[in-house]
Formats: structure tokens, sequence, C-alpha cells
């Protein structure tokens, strides 16, 4: 049974990269386009003419990169599966892995955003005398 799916699962992407996906990129790229046009267009009302329509829906699009996120966080378990039989690769210490490496990822991003507005915010405005109380309590 195995190898009749795995034979079904590679003949539709024979010369093809199944293991990522080209078409996930350009869908993410059309989705990311669509969510943004559709918060311009929802801050200035801005008509679109006959892509109105499409503009409209740029809300779904957001359950769109959700799914299509979903669907390439999986792909590598389940082309393991179809190469393999089983999917070795569900430990817990690959779970601890994944996590470390996306902390490691996103974390730097995540102070960066913070800090940037805040010390913008210092040099304009200046330090105040609370900012300083609690600066000098910490």
């Amino acid at each position: 049974m195995k190898d009749i799916f795995r034979k079904n699962f590679q003949s539709p992407f024979a010369g093809a990269d199944y293991k990522r996906p080209e078409a996930a990129d350009y869908l993410r790229i059309i989705a990311v386009f669509t969510v943004a046009w559709y918060h311009i267009w929802q801050q200035s009302w801005v008509s679109a003419g006959k892509m109105d329509f499409w503009v409209r829906t740029g809300y779904l699009w957001v359950d769109a990169l959700i799914m299509l996120s979903a669907f390439c966080l999986f792909l590598p378990y389940a082309n393991e599966w179809v190469e393999n039989g089983d999917i070795k690769d569900i430990r817990l210490g690959d779970t601890l892995r994944f996590y470390k490496k996306r902390a490691i990822r996103l974390i730097p991003g995540y102070y960066l955003s913070i800090m940037v507005p805040f010390i913008i915010t210092l040099i304009e405005k200046g330090m105040s005398k609370n900012l300083r109380l609690i600066c000098l309590h910490t």
C-alpha cells in the first residue's frame, strides 16, 4: 500500500522539487500583497475600480496565510512518511530544537522592534522624570 501511495505521490511532481513547492512562494506573495492592499484600502476607501472585488477579500487571505504556514510546516513530515514509511523526527529533542531555532530567529527582531521606537522617542522627546526614576530603581 505504501509503495502504491509513494508511486502515485511522486509521479505528478516528476522533475519538480516536491519538498519545497514553488507555488507556495507565489501564493504567499499574492496573499501578503492582497492583505496589505486591503489594509490600505480600509484606511483610504479609495476604489480599486474593476479590482475592487479582489481588494475587498483581503481579510480572507489572512486565513490563507495561516493555512499555507501550516502546510509548509507539515510538509517535511509528510515527505518523510512517504519516503521512509514512518516519521522518525517527532521526538521531544527535535521539538525543543525546533522551538530553540525559532526563538533564535524571532527574538532579536522582536526586541529590535521594541527598542527602535523606544530610542526614537527618547531622542525626540527626551528622557522624562518618570522614566529616569524607573531606570534608577531597576
